[in-house]
């Protein structure tokens, strides 16, 4: 028996198919009144079925959702036809859910980059599902803080301590980073932030380790004067001596794949 698998009639029907899920699929969006475009409609190719079943169409006829989804239109527009691939629906829906109301250009640019890189054959090896719950628990801020570590991969931080001649005692600062004042954030809600994206998994703190470049910590150290002069003053009673306690943030392995999905 011959292998008719590979026969040009079967190619052909191969081919009206996926032309027709992507009409199909951007005859919906466009009802909806958002930007649609061949890649875009045969990315969600396997979704525009189960948005007529769903609670999707009234979330997504809003400014936010149009704002949004026009940018992914932008991420994809310059991908080959032929490189683009349909989203699953367990990925695709929850992130359609998101970008349908998500008002914050940092977080919009994480789920629309990661629904993006869902949709290319070349980068879905990326993308795990687990992804959107990071995002979902991510502040706004975290993004610009994950932002950072994507430049510098590690951030060295500094703690203050007062203490006496047997080193007991009281911190008195947070880890700082100085990036506090880069993002315009108070350091303690900066530290919040770093606590939950090391909660995520997305960056390690690396306690008890430091880095060796020269100088790093000195630098720090003086953009901190407040904390010396608090110990010269004998702020803390029997604690009068100053201990400078020095380690870094990294980048997780989780984090560097995160980062990847999640930035075109």
């Amino acid at each position: 028996m011959s292998d008719k698998s590979n026969s040009p009639v079967k190619a052909d029907i191969s081919a009206s198919l996926n032309a027709d899920i992507s009409d199909v699929s951007n005859n919906v969006l466009s009802n909806l009144c958002i930007p649609s475009s061949k890649q875009l409609g045969k990315a969600l190719g396997n979704i525009a079925g189960l948005i007529h079943t769903s609670t999707l169409p009234i979330k997504l006829i809003n400014q936010y959702a149009k704002k949004n989804y026009e940018k992914l239109e932008e991420k994809l527009q310059d991908i080959p036809e032929e490189n683009i691939r349909e989203v699953e629906p367990e990925i695709g829906i929850p992130i359609m859910e998101k970008i349908a109301y998500t008002s914050n250009d940092d977080l919009a640019e994480l789920y629309t980059s990661l629904l993006a890189n869902a949709s290319q054959k070349d980068k879905i090896h990326l993308v795990h599902p687990g992804f959107i719950n990071k995002i979902n628990s991510m502040a706004p801020d975290e993004a610009k803080i994950l932002e950072l570590f994507r430049k510098k991969n590690n951030i060295a931080y500094i703690k203050f301590r007062a203490q006496n001649d047997n080193k007991e005692g009281l911190d008195i600062s947070d880890k700082l980073t100085s990036f506090e004042n880069e993002i315009n954030i108070d350091p303690n809600t900066f530290q919040l932030h770093l606590e939950n994206l090391v909660s995520l998994s997305l960056i390690n703190d690396c306690e008890g380790s430091f880095l060796t470049q020269e100088g790093i910590y000195d630098s720090l150290e003086n953009i901190y004067p407040q904390f010396k002069k608090s110990v010269e003053e004998n702020q803390y009673g029997q604690y009068n001596k100053l201990n400078v306690r020095r380690s870094y943030y990294e980048l997780s392995k989780v984090g560097k794949t995160f980062l990847d999905a999640c930035i075109i």
